[in-house]
Protein backbone atom coordinates (compact mmCIF):
# COMPACT_ATOMS: atom_id res chain seq x y z
CA UNK A 1 0.00 0.00 0.00
CA UNK A 2 1.45 3.33 -1.02
CA UNK A 3 0.39 6.11 1.32
CA UNK A 4 0.43 8.76 -1.36
CA UNK A 5 -2.23 7.03 -3.48
CA UNK A 6 -5.02 6.66 -0.93
CA UNK A 7 -7.66 7.87 -3.36
CA UNK A 8 -6.93 4.99 -5.77
CA UNK A 9 -7.98 2.32 -3.27
CA UNK A 10 -11.69 2.59 -3.95
CA UNK A 11 -14.12 3.26 -1.15
CA UNK A 12 -12.01 2.02 1.79
CA UNK A 13 -10.69 4.84 3.90
CA UNK A 14 -7.00 4.30 4.53
CA UNK A 15 -6.64 7.65 6.24
CA UNK A 16 -6.39 6.21 9.72
CA UNK A 17 -5.48 2.89 11.29
CA UNK A 18 -8.73 2.74 13.25
CA UNK A 19 -10.84 2.51 10.10
CA UNK A 20 -8.52 -0.12 8.63
CA UNK A 21 -8.40 -2.16 11.83
CA UNK A 22 -12.17 -2.06 12.34
CA UNK A 23 -12.92 -2.68 8.68
CA UNK A 24 -15.04 0.44 8.35
CA UNK A 25 -15.92 1.25 4.77
CA UNK A 26 -15.90 4.99 4.22
CA UNK A 27 -15.95 6.60 0.83
CA UNK A 28 -12.99 8.82 0.17
CA UNK A 29 -15.40 11.57 -0.78
CA UNK A 30 -16.97 11.34 2.69
CA UNK A 31 -13.97 12.62 4.60
CA UNK A 32 -12.17 14.46 1.82
CA UNK A 33 -15.35 16.24 0.73
CA UNK A 34 -14.54 15.79 -2.94
CA UNK A 35 -11.89 18.50 -3.07
CA UNK A 36 -9.32 16.75 -5.24
CA UNK A 37 -9.85 19.31 -8.01
CA UNK A 38 -9.09 22.13 -5.55
CA UNK A 39 -5.69 20.76 -4.49
CA UNK A 40 -2.62 22.79 -5.41
CA UNK A 41 0.96 21.73 -4.96
CA UNK A 42 3.22 23.88 -2.76
CA UNK A 43 6.74 23.55 -1.49
CA UNK A 44 7.58 24.81 2.01
CA UNK A 45 10.72 25.04 4.12
CA UNK A 46 10.48 24.14 7.81
CA UNK A 47 12.99 24.34 10.64
CA UNK A 48 14.34 20.93 11.67
CA UNK A 49 12.26 20.85 14.87
CA UNK A 50 9.01 21.43 12.96
CA UNK A 51 10.01 18.95 10.27
CA UNK A 52 10.62 16.37 13.01
CA UNK A 53 7.17 17.11 14.45
CA UNK A 54 5.55 16.52 11.06
CA UNK A 55 7.53 13.32 10.52
CA UNK A 56 6.61 12.03 13.98
CA UNK A 57 2.91 12.72 13.36
CA UNK A 58 3.09 10.66 10.16
CA UNK A 59 5.15 7.87 11.75
CA UNK A 60 2.69 7.59 14.64
CA UNK A 61 -0.06 6.81 12.15
CA UNK A 62 -2.17 9.76 13.13
CA UNK A 63 -1.74 11.20 9.63
CA UNK A 64 -1.05 9.41 6.37
CA UNK A 65 1.05 12.16 4.81
CA UNK A 66 2.96 15.30 5.72
CA UNK A 67 0.42 17.25 3.66
CA UNK A 68 -2.36 16.13 6.00
CA UNK A 69 -0.35 17.34 9.01
CA UNK A 70 0.24 20.75 7.45
CA UNK A 71 -3.40 20.98 6.31
CA UNK A 72 -4.64 20.25 9.84
CA UNK A 73 -2.21 22.79 11.29
CA UNK A 74 -3.50 25.43 8.87
CA UNK A 75 -7.13 24.61 9.70
CA UNK A 76 -6.33 24.98 13.41
CA UNK A 77 -4.50 28.25 12.76
CA UNK A 78 -7.48 29.53 10.76
CA UNK A 79 -9.85 28.72 13.64
CA UNK A 80 -7.50 30.47 16.06
CA UNK A 81 -7.30 33.59 13.88
CA UNK A 82 -11.10 33.71 13.51
CA UNK A 83 -11.58 33.33 17.28
CA UNK A 84 -9.01 36.07 17.90
CA UNK A 85 -10.78 38.39 15.44
CA UNK A 86 -14.15 37.66 17.09
CA UNK A 87 -12.69 38.41 20.55
CA UNK A 88 -11.23 41.67 19.26
CA UNK A 89 -14.58 42.64 17.77
CA UNK A 90 -16.31 41.83 21.08
CA UNK A 91 -13.79 44.00 22.91
CA UNK A 92 -14.34 46.87 20.47
CA UNK A 93 -18.11 46.63 20.91
CA UNK A 94 -17.73 46.68 24.72
CA UNK A 95 -15.50 49.74 24.49
CA UNK A 96 -18.04 51.44 22.24
CA UNK A 97 -20.83 50.50 24.66
CA UNK A 98 -18.85 52.17 27.45
CA UNK A 99 -18.31 55.30 25.37
CA UNK A 100 -21.99 55.43 24.41
CA UNK A 101 -23.09 55.12 28.05
CA UNK A 102 -21.94 58.68 28.69
CA UNK A 103 -19.54 60.19 31.16
CA UNK A 104 -18.69 58.19 34.21
CA UNK A 105 -19.17 59.18 37.81
CA UNK A 106 -16.33 60.40 39.94
CA UNK A 107 -14.92 57.54 41.95
CA UNK A 108 -13.85 58.02 45.55
CA UNK A 109 -11.64 55.25 46.89
CA UNK A 110 -12.30 56.07 50.55
CA UNK A 111 -16.06 56.03 50.03
CA UNK A 112 -15.74 52.68 48.22
CA UNK A 113 -13.71 51.20 51.09
CA UNK A 114 -16.30 52.37 53.63
CA UNK A 115 -19.09 50.76 51.60
CA UNK A 116 -17.15 47.48 51.42
CA UNK A 117 -16.45 47.51 55.16
CA UNK A 118 -20.17 48.11 55.81
CA UNK A 119 -21.13 45.19 53.54
CA UNK A 120 -18.62 42.83 55.20
CA UNK A 121 -19.82 43.91 58.63
CA UNK A 122 -23.42 43.11 57.62
CA UNK A 123 -22.37 39.69 56.28
CA UNK A 124 -20.43 38.89 59.47
CA UNK A 125 -23.40 39.96 61.59
CA UNK A 126 -25.65 37.56 59.64
CA UNK A 127 -23.16 34.74 60.15
CA UNK A 128 -23.03 35.33 63.89
CA UNK A 129 -26.80 35.17 64.22
CA UNK A 130 -27.09 32.01 62.12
Amino acid sequence: MRRGNWWKRGSRCIRCRCCRRMGIEVGVETWYEGRMSEVEKMSIVLPKAMNDMVSEAVKSGRFATASEVISQALRDWDKYEKAKAAALEDMRSLIQEGIDSGPGEEWNAEKFKQELHAEFAAINKLRETA
